[in-house]
């Protein structure tokens, strides 16, 4: 058995979070970069999507080469195509998941509000708006939400559907980025049985085979996303979490 782990090009040995996962995977696993041209990606048996945070740069590339990877991918391409805009939360709403009210065109109309790509990542491209602003095609507005800087996001990661751990994020002080890049602070959560039940509700909401998932929320369970391509799953902060995702995906590979 052979796997990829799937990175770009500016961490070609990963995200520093995954080394316990690629030790969890003993020497069937090696880190490629998904748009290094001289990668046989047919000499695998599957690629597992990890730190690929620049797909969203390069988006038409990247679902190019998801159609022309000739292995299965974790998670399957068309949930990777799906989940790459952020125009998939309109579904979930439609399904009853409660996320952060969203004005997909015209003007914002919240006094202080989020401004953001539907195609990003890493906060990129996120700005404050005011009220009147024009929402261009391609962005979405939502209000700001103060509980993002007071309580900051709870995220809850599943491996094969099965809850596995949870993180807190908070931002620096001053900031409303959560991501460690930008100061945030990261530590373990215990969600409550609510937080847990509104989890999986989401998953089930999406109704798509998920190996992993990362659920994020903010205040009282309102969904900001559902990461279904390329999460940080902060092992770091659950020791032994890995070997939950490394026996999911050895059972897909080898079923």
């Amino acid at each position: 058995m052979r796997l990829a782990l799937a990175t770009c090009d500016w961490l070609p040995e990963l995200d520093p979070d995954d080394a316990v996962l690629r030790e969890g995977l003993g020497g069937v696993a090696e880190p490629a970069v998904w748009s290094d041209p001289d990668v046989d990606w047919s000499a695998y048996d599957a690629v597992l999507i990890r730190s690929v945070w620049d797909y969203f740069e390069r988006h038409a590339d990247f679902l190019a080469w998801l159609d022309r990877v000739p292995v299965p991918t974790w998670n399957p391409a068309d949930t990777l195509r799906w989940n790459s805009e952020k125009t998939y939360l309109r579904e979930l709403e439609a399904e009853g998941v409660r996320t952060i009210p969203t004005v997909w065109d015209g003007e914002v109309p919240w006094d202080d509000a989020i401004i953001k790509p539907t195609v990003a990542g890493g906060s990129l491209g996120l700005r404050r708006a005011e009220k009147g602003e024009p929402v261009e095609p391609g962005f979405m507005a939502q209000p700001f939400i103060p509980d993002i800087v007071n309580a900051g996001e709870l995220s809850l990661v599943f491996f094969d559907g099965q809850f596995s751990h949870a993180v807190r994020k908070t931002p620096a002080e001053g900031d409303i980025r959560v991501q460690p890049e930008h100061g945030g602070i990261v530590t373990a959560a215990a969600p409550t049985a609510d937080e847990l039940s509104a989890a999986e509700r989401v998953l089930a909401a999406a109704d798509r085979d998920l190996l992993y998932a990362r659920v994020d929320f903010v205040g009282d369970t309102m969904l900001i996303e559902l990461e279904a391509i390329e999460p940080r799953f902060f092992f770091s902060c659950a020791p032994g979490a890995e070997r939950r995702l490394v026996d999911a995906l050895l059972a897909r590979v080898s079923s």
